[in-house]
């Protein structure tokens, strides 16, 4: 999430793809010019966390969280989810935590957009260490 307007229930994401293992490997041989021993090594030794961000389009997203089902990792008040499990939220969840800490909305976590048919219809806030 780049930005949330909270007088509408909207936001607006930016997408990118989560490489790991081989596509990681391709896309620095391929976009990055590393060699394929270069690169094969280069993502052997990445932690758990670690992911190449791919993002090809610069256009951002918006959606209408007034029609999503929604889950953050921090409640209303800015209290973190102690499991590292986000929490079944509702949008007034979100204002509110927009209000006590905006970076814990728009720079904490990433989110995971799911869609059906072209059509988003749930926006989960993920934990990623």
């Amino acid at each position: 999430m780049v930005s949330y307007d909270p007088a509408r229930g909207w936001a607006d994401f930016d997408y990118f793809n989560m490489l790991r293992g081989d596509a990681a490997v391709q896309w620095l041989v391929n976009r990055e010019g590393y060699t394929l021993a270069d690169a094969q090594d280069m993502v052997d030794d990445f932690g758990d966390s670690e992911f190449i961000e791919q993002n090809d389009n610069p256009q951002l997203r918006t959606i209408d969280l007034n029609t999503v089902a929604l889950r953050l990792m921090y409640y209303p008040d800015g209290s973190e989810s102690l499991d590292a499990t986000s929490v079944e939220s509702e949008l007034i969840d979100l204002y509110d935590l927009y209000h006590v800490n905006p970076d814990l909305v728009l720079h904490s976590y990433f989110y995971r957009i799911e869609v059906e048919d072209g059509v988003p219809v749930a926006v989960t806030q993920v934990f990623w260490p």
